[in-house]
């Protein structure tokens, strides 16, 4: 059945409204001096409206004969909508034969009543029609939104429980992740501590050899010694970098502060570099801006952050080229200080300028996540885990501060990081 077969099955005082069809009835009723009476098509009244006048008068109107009755069948296209009878109640006689006369809003039938009357009734029948007519698109309008309503809800019940089911999929992944970096975690822990006791043994008795204790060395063994000596550091500085990056991911990592100098700090970790960068013959350069005050830092972490980024850029530079440490006083933007309890407007910007080959923009993105680097291939040229620059993040994120880099093809990198200043 169509939404039009459901609306001409509903009686026309459900799709106008009683109150709207008494309303309109009684309007007539009271200018015309007229009763009228609004029956369904099963002969059920639907409206009876008298003058009120009559009503005032408490006229007994079922023994009141009229002297007039006009009578339509209310039709709008073939469709009967109900049956109106207009009784003419000023008790003058018309006529007594019966009239049969046809309008476009439907059929008369009555003995014969006045002109005035006929013309009233049609004009009353046409407006139920018209009344109808709009409550009926208004009906239809309600039933396909009401049906579309419907469709769209059961869409989005079926898009709610696959997004349900998503979810759940998505947070059991979660979790299993969540398990995975744990034990990741845990792992690295371990073997990070059970590697780096044997391996401070072999570095102990590899200082031994070199300084005689198992009897003098010739030049050429001293060389070997020397040797391991420096790989055993090299590894164990990956093994410290692991157990530094397993206590971060396990939310343990936390800053013991004290006030210090951090052009201190630049020229101590440029000392402790010097000797690899002359190797390398890469000149190492400061700028320190002068009277810079004192700042509250974790001594370690923040020395650790230094060689992290001044070695890095040490490694990545060019024979004959130049890193550059620059130490200055800068104004903080809005938002960095990292949700500490901290709000100064100013800190002081640590600078490390190099003029190696560049970072790629596609990697700039993602160059401070652990294990993360440039070149991931087994026969790269530099060494190390990826994890320097992950943990100087995370150093500097825990002081408030944040870390930036700036790089081009061709004409080196800039690693930047400022530590705000909690007086200046």
């Amino acid at each position: 059945m169509t939404i039009t077969d459901e609306v001409s099955s509903i009686p026309i005082d459900e799709i106008i409204g009683l109150e709207p069809l008494t309303d309109m009835c009684q309007v007539f009723a009271d200018c015309f001096s007229v009763r009228i009476q609004l029956s369904a098509v099963s002969g059920e009244m639907i409206v009876d409206c008298v003058p009120k006048t009559d009503r005032s008068r408490n006229l007994d109107l079922s023994i009141k004969a009229p002297s007039a009755q006009t009578e339509f069948a209310v039709i709008d296209q073939s469709r009967h909508l109900a049956n109106l009878c207009v009784s003419e109640l000023d008790g003058q006689v018309h006529g007594g034969g019966h009239s049969h006369q046809s309008a476009s809003t439907g059929t008369i039938q009555g003995r014969s009543a006045s002109r005035h009357t006929v013309e009233m009734a049609t004009s009353l029948t046409s407006s139920l029609i018209l009344a109808y007519r709009s409550a009926a698109r208004g009906f239809r309008e309600r039933e396909q939104n009401a049906i579309a309503a419907q469709v769209l809800t059961q869409e989005l019940q079926v898009a709610n429980e696959a997004l349900e089911t998503r979810n759940a999929a998505l947070a059991a992944n979660l979790n299993r992740l969540r398990e995975l970096d744990d034990l990741k975690s845990q792992f690295l822990a371990t073997v990070s501590h059970e590697l780096r006791t044997p391996l401070t043994s072999v570095m102990g008795y590899s200082d031994m050899l070199l300084d005689g204790y198992g009897g003098e060395l010739n030049v050429e063994q001293a060389e070997y010694v020397q040797i391991i000596r420096e790989r055993g550091q090299t590894l164990l500085e990956m093994i410290d970098n692991l157990l530094k990056i397993s206590v971060i991911q396990r939310g343990g990592a936390s800053i013991d502060l004290e006030q210090c100098a951090l052009d201190t700090l630049v020229e101590d970790a440029l000392a402790t570099l010097r000797p690899t960068a002359l190797k390398r013959d890469i000149h190492l350069n400061q700028s320190i801006e002068p009277d810079l005050p004192e700042i509250q830092i974790d001594v370690q972490k923040i020395r650790q952050v230094l060689l992290n980024l001044i070695g890095n850029a040490v490694k990545f530079t060019g024979a004959a080229g130049q890193v550059t440490v620059a130490l200055s006083r800068t104004r903080l933007p809005t938002g960095d200080q990292q949700g500490t309890r901290r709000s100064p407007k100013y800190g002081i910007k640590v600078s490390v300028q190099d003029t190696g080959k560049g970072i790629e923009r596609q990697h700039l993105i993602r160059i401070f996540d652990a294990f993360y680097q440039v070149d991931n291939s087994v026969t790269r040229e530099y060494g190390g885990a990826g994890l320097g620059l992950s943990i100087a993040k995370n150093f500097v994120e825990a002081h408030g501060g944040r870390i930036e880099v700036f790089s081009r093809m061709g004409q080196g990198s800039t690693f930047s990081f400022a530590i705000p200043l909690t007086q200046v």
